[in-house]
């Protein structure tokens, strides 16, 4: 697109390049020099007559400009770098298309927000165009908008069937970090695979922790790569000396480091959109650009995935199930969980089930109830049910939990075992173990005692 297609200055300025323009209004906002790119955003948003759930939001790059302008438009030379800026935006074909915003706008429609020139200091203001799509530029947009919500798999060499396990079965979860084991730092992460893994019928065998030495990382990824199906690691993937998991799993597996490209340029976006680290980072000297640089210098070959479209941070997948995570409480569940949509668990067969979980609570101790217990395992264990118990107590008062885990394939048989258990241990069933540990269940016994 020619610069000379968008001028800042001119406000009756239309475009139907990119279809055919049906309507046009203008927003004017009050404006002060503390508005934020967000609270632009929502200012704009708020005068736009369109549902919350149609996610229409202002282009990044945009709303660089504008954050500019609601700071300097008072400032000649300011405005002059806006402009400059505009033209750069509207000359570059990938953040053109960045302009277009996929919203649930009916009959192929789409908006387009552009900012012109402020008005006396005071106010803002912004030109909202609604358009028809063209068929060349639906086509355009519905690939990009394919590419970047299928093609997560971004590998720095081809991707193989071998590279990417989808179903996977059994897993293992590797905590890595000195400050675990010296007890500074409580490890959560993998009471959240924990939790992933029942929630997606995959098989936990193992969690290890082990300190941040090349050696004994090197150990065990290759151990937990060779016997599971889909391991997990956590920790070591920040921008300091002992930050080693990257270099060190790719020793691990004879691979290179590469600096991944869109990664940093993720990095870069992330931290120009927010401005008190767009500040920060403005003066950062060269050695910690190269800091920041460590984190994106990953394995090859790999495969890159980005489950969450709001962070910058990547799950890197290396020799086919080694899945790397950061440490960052926050960060591993947020990539976790939004990695989930990726895996493809198998809904048949005998390990393909997801798991079903039943609850029992008795007050009597466990020697009592132990010999019931031993006699159902031995008729269950070759259907793969699982059987355990665990004592409670809160102040004076004492109870045993027994758990029985099974795959949803043996669902009735686990619910008449669980009839039967509670019957012979003088117990009752209960929804989770959670609420008899803090001993209120008794209280919510889901059915009557048996």
């Amino acid at each position: 697109m020619d610069s000379s297609s968008y001028d800042p200055q001119n406000e009756n300025h239309t475009d139907d390049e990119y279809g055919q323009c049906n309507e046009q209004k203008t927003i004017i906002i009050n404006s002060c020099d503390n508005n934020s790119i967000k609270e632009i955003e929502s200012k704009v948003l708020s005068k736009l007559d369109v549902e919350e759930n149609h996610d229409l939001h202002l282009h990044n790059a945009s709303l660089e400009m504008k954050h500019f302008i609601a700071t300097n438009f008072d400032n000649n030379r300011g405005r002059e770098q806006c402009n400059n800026f505009t033209q750069k935006t509207m000359n570059d074909p990938s953040i053109q298309d960045q302009f277009l915003d996929f919203s649930n706008l009916p009959d192929d429609k789409f908006i387009t927000i552009r900012q012109s020139k402020p008005i006396r200091n005071v106010a803002l203001k912004f030109h909202v165009t609604t358009h028809t799509m063209s068929e060349e530029r639906k086509r355009r947009l519905e690939q990009i908008k394919s590419e970047k919500e299928n093609a997560y798999l971004l590998p720095t060499t081809p991707i193989t069937e071998t590279q990417f396990e989808p179903y996977p079965k059994t897993a293992a979860c590797l905590i890595i970090g000195d400050e675990i084991l010296n007890g500074k730092t409580v490890d959560t992460n993998s009471a959240s695979f924990a939790r992933f893994c029942y929630e997606h019928g995959i098989d936990l065998k193992r969690i290890e922790v082990i300190p941040d030495e090349e050696d004994t990382i090197i150990e065990t990824v290759r151990r937990l790569s060779k016997n599971f199906d889909f391991v997990v690691t956590s920790g070591g993937i920040g921008p300091t000396h002992d930050d080693i998991t990257y270099p060190t799993i790719a020793k691990a597996f004879n691979l290179s480091l590469t600096l991944h490209q869109q990664t940093l340029d993720r990095m870069k976006d992330f931290t120009n959109n927010t401005p008190s680290l767009k500040i920060m980072m403005s003066k950062q000297s060269q050695e910690v650009v190269d800091a920041n640089q460590r984190m994106a210098l990953f394995p090859n070959p790999s495969v890159i995935v980005y489950p969450n479209k709001t962070l910058w941070v990547p799950i890197v997948i290396v020799n086919g199930n080694i899945h790397i995570l950061p440490g960052i409480p926050q960060l591993f569940n947020s990539l976790l969980f939004a990695f989930s949509k990726y895996l493809k668990v198998r809904q048949t067969g005998k390990d393909g089930e997801k798991f079903y979980r039943k609850f029992i609570k008795t007050y009597r101790p466990e020697g009592f109830i132990a010999p019931v217990l031993t006699e159902m395992h031995e008729k269950v264990k070759d259907l793969g049910i699982k059987i355990g118990s665990y004592p409670k107590w809160s102040g004076d008062k004492r109870w045993v939990v027994v758990s029985l885990l099974a795959r949803e394939n043996h669902k009735d048989k686990l619910e008449g075992l669980s009839i039967e258990i509670a019957k012979k241990i003088d117990g009752f069933l209960i929804d989770n173990a959670d609420d008899a540990a803090v001993g209120v269940i008794g209280d919510k016994v889901k059915g009557v005692k048996l």
